[in-house]
């Protein structure tokens, strides 16, 4: 699962994560024994790491170096275990996006994954969540703070988190797009 916003596929898979009644483990790329123990593995060792758990959920799982190899043994050798995989995009540039963890999964895992895009929620997904009344009355707060996972769940806190978000992702991504940009001139 690629996703442009942080916490939004957190936010979605706990939700569904919740609901399921089958033995899940959560894993958090963001951490380095999570690196260890999924960067360079064996199947035998997934077994282990995986215990009686049916699904495993990996998130910001383009931080862990051969992320797409360790996906493959699950898919090829626990055959019997769900993966889900999170990742967030690193920048777009036009419509076509280069995507980290995409980049990663991609030749390991041909033929054996299924991979999907979140995007922000839109207006009307907003609409069937809280009522066309409430979202109109929102119209302007919405055009100026968006509907970033993060400014929609924390209501009363927009301006602070709008300006740790821009100041955070929004200047990564113009890093890296500058980058990319300065690549085609050389």
């Amino acid at each position: 699962m690629l996703y442009a916003l942080r916490h939004w596929s957190l936010f979605v898979l706990e939700n569904i994560l919740s609901e399921l009644d089958y033995p899940n483990i959560a894993l958090n790329g963001d951490e380095a024994d999570v690196w260890e123990l999924l960067g360079s593995t064996t199947s035998t060792r997934l077994r282990v790491i995986v215990g009686k758990n049916k699904i495993v959920f990996i998130g910001e799982a383009q931080r862990i170096s051969n992320i797409g190899i360790t996906l493959k043994l699950f898919a090829n050798k626990l055959k019997d275990i769900q993966v889900i995989a999170t990742g967030s995009s690193s920048f777009a540039y036009d419509r076509s996006r280069t995507v980290e963890l995409s980049a990663k999964i991609n030749e390991p895992l041909t033929g054996r994954k299924y991979q999907f895009q979140l995007f922000a929620p839109s207006y009307m997904e907003m609409i069937e969540h809280h009522g066309l009344l409430t979202e109109n009355r929102l119209l302007e707060h919405r055009i100026i703070y968006g509907y970033y996972p993060e400014i929609i769940t924390h209501p009363g806190e927009e301006r602070e988190l709008l300006q740790l978000l821009s100041d955070s992702f929004l200047y990564k991504d113009l890093l890296l797009l500058s980058k990319f940009r300065l690549s085609f001139c050389i």
